[in-house]
């Protein structure tokens, strides 16, 4: 798959700091927030996320503008709606195999110790036959004998969830973790999203909006 998305990274990069996002720090009690990334500029189409944006660190996630008329040569209409609430969704690539999987987390020096995954919507990009497989799988930060376990869980410190994902489909899948999975993913510490396409498994990019998650302890 062409990896478009390092050509248009590394110009912008360095300039998030000043220009991209004005982040906010004060702590309030938790509460279900819903991150839509309209609150970042994506000029030319594509952003970047500050290193810790509303209580998480996103890594290997790049905002972005499917309409925008600067990513018109690379982002088919099919993958307009990317952005269930416009205009920005999330973009995930690893831009290299030797990188790890899309991944929002807790930051190191977090004050809360887990958070909750409760919704997101999500989708591989436009793909050609045969389709793909989407992966989500959240680690937990301490394991709970108290949660139900069902046939979507690998291990009792883990929440994954999969799905096969037929080519020609361009509409994204509002995943309900508890409603999809029979379990409700709380004390999560970090969640990985990547998309296998082919009997390969080849690594393929795919869009993120509307993440619902709840931090301990926090809000904004």
């Amino acid at each position: 798959m062409t990896k478009w998305l390092s050509l248009l990274y590394y110009p912008i990069v360095t300039f998030w700091n000043t220009t991209l996002y004005t982040p906010t720090t004060s702590p309030l009690q938790s509460t279900n927030k819903t991150l839509n990334f309209d609150d970042l500029r994506t000029p030319n189409g594509l952003g970047t996320l500050p290193p810790i944006y509303h209580h998480l660190t996103f890594t290997n996630y790049y905002p972005f503008n499917p309409k925008d008329p600067a990513l018109a040569p690379l982002i088919p209409p099919s993958d307009y709606s990317c952005a269930t609430s416009p205009p920005n969704a999330l973009l995930g690539s690893r831009r290299s195999p030797s990188l790890p999987p899309p991944t929002f987390s807790l930051p190191s020096n977090s004050s809360s110790s887990s958070f909750t995954l409760h919704e997101l919507s999500i989708k591989p990009l436009t793909m050609p036959p045969p389709g793909a497989t989407l992966h989500i799988l959240g680690h937990k930060s301490t394991p709970s004998s108290s949660s139900p376990h069902s046939s979507s869980s690998s291990s009792s410190d883990e929440y994954k969830f999969d799905v096969n994902w037929p080519s020609g489909y361009d509409l994204p899948l509002k995943v309900d973790f508890k409603d999809f999975t029979g379990r409700r993913w709380e004390g999560v510490e970090r969640v990985e999203s990547w998309v296998e396409f082919g009997s390969q498994g080849l690594d393929w990019e795919f869009c993120v909006d509307d993440l619902v998650v709840e931090v301990e302890g926090e809000g904004d």
